[in-house]
């Protein structure tokens, strides 16, 4: 008899860049909406994933309606850095 015996797989998370282009908004824009806590995400290794189940559940969730912070996944306020491309998470 295992000792471990694995649940179902966790959901796949989409990265930064794959986000905007599911969306089709600018980096600015999905920067302002994660600032804003219209988007759920995870800090991970100093990068932001997303479970897009949940930022589409959160899209369809009332206007205005903020989303309440993971313990140990979410880090905020968002912060952002400059690079040559423009402003990118930090």
């Amino acid at each position: 008899m295992p000792i471990f015996e694995p649940q179902a797989s966790p959901p796949p998370l989409i990265t930064f860049k794959a986000l905007r282009q599911v969306l089709g908004v600018s980096s600015m824009t999905a920067a302002t909406m994660l600032a804003a806590g219209r988007l759920p995400g995870y800090h991970v290794q100093g990068q932001w994933r997303f479970n897009l189940e949940e930022v589409l559940a959160a899209l369809r969730a009332e206007p205005g309606q903020r989303v309440q912070p993971r313990q140990g996944g979410v880090r905020g306020p968002y912060k952002t850095r400059r690079s040559a491309k423009g402003r990118v998470p930090a």
